[in-house]
């Protein structure tokens, strides 16, 4: 039993000031005036109380009902869980949202000369990483010829270009070892300070199918696989002062990278170069250990004039 349900068991003789309590309590404030008091109540007689007091346990309890929805409300945004209950306001039309743009986003595709310069900057990384490896330390390579272009110090100075098509086919560095991290050249034709030749280089898909066989003299080969599909083939000649790896890709292109002794070269006074500072398996595991992205791997093949 509620509280206003007992208040309207009780007799009939209540005075008007219980009337007034009664009505105060469920006439919510913020609702419109009334035009009627609570004096005007009680002045009717016991008959109009007794209507009133039906009138007021039914009004309060939806009063009650409101109050509750609104304290709940309210109660979940931090508030201290009294509200004041408003009258409805006006349904709000809110504006439609402006309609999406449909101007394109998408990037026009690069130039013949933009993807070339990416395609060099990639080679560029490659032969960044390899001479960190081939000379820790940086105390021994000196990249061959000036350095110039976009691409850093690691850019591209030699490369094979196709007469007939004037198409690149691959990417090279050439780099010059000696003890003293000297570079050897210009130098005399006399001059006798070993040296050792080191070339790194990428080639397209299918343009450089058998490296090894490009010369004569390399000794008996050895053939690694990898996990990624690549194979990795090492080789020597010379006794041991020319020392070549190649890694052949899966999709056919191939990085390769080759130590040639100046002491070498046909009629040249150069001293060869001892202890010599490669190995077949050191450049074996140097050529299979590049993660790095390779130039032409979608096959494109940047257009040049095969000058030098």
């Amino acid at each position: 039993m509620t509280e206003f349900e007992d208040k309207a068991d009780h007799s009939a003789d209540e005075d008007g000031s219980q009337a007034r309590e009664l009505f105060a309590r469920t006439v919510v404030p913020a609702h419109p005036g009334l035009a009627f008091t609570a004096d005007d109540l009680v002045a009717g007689g016991r008959r109009r109380v007794r209507r009133r007091r039906v009138a007021a346990i039914v009004g309060s309890t939806a009063s009650v009902v409101v109050v509750a929805v609104a304290s709940t409300a309210f109660a979940g945004g931090g508030g201290s869980g009294t509200a004041a209950v408003v009258p409805a306001a006006s349904p709000v039309t809110s504006s439609p949202r402006p309609a999406p743009s449909t101007t394109s986003t998408a990037k026009p595709p690069l130039t013949d000369d933009e993807r070339t310069l990416a395609e060099r900057k990639l080679a560029a990384a490659v032969f960044a990483e390899m001479a960190g490896k081939l000379d820790p330390g940086g105390k021994h390579l000196t990249p061959m010829g000036a350095r110039v272009g976009k691409e850093g110090a690691f850019a591209p100075n030699t490369g094979v270009c196709i007469a007939k098509t004037k198409l690149q086919v691959s990417y090279g560095l050439t780099m010059d070892w000696t003890a003293t991290g000297q570079n050897p050249f210009p130098r005399p034709a006399d001059a006798t300070s070993p040296y050792v030749q080191v070339t790194v280089e990428v080639f397209a898909p299918g343009k450089n199918v058998d490296q090894f066989g490009a010369s004569e003299g390399w000794g008996p080969l050895t053939r690694t696989s990898l996990a990624d599909g690549s194979v990795v083939e090492t080789g020597t000649k010379a006794g041991g002062h020319g020392v070549q790896a190649v890694r052949i890709m899966s999709n056919g292109q191939q990085i390769l990278v080759f130590a040639l002794d100046g002491s070498t070269t046909p009629d040249d006074k150069t001293l060869p170069t001892n202890p010599f500072p490669f190995t077949a398996a050191q450049l074996g595991g140097i050529v299979g250990g590049v993660s790095l992205p390779l130039p032409f791997a979608d096959g494109f093949q940047p257009h040049t004039s095969c000058g030098p």
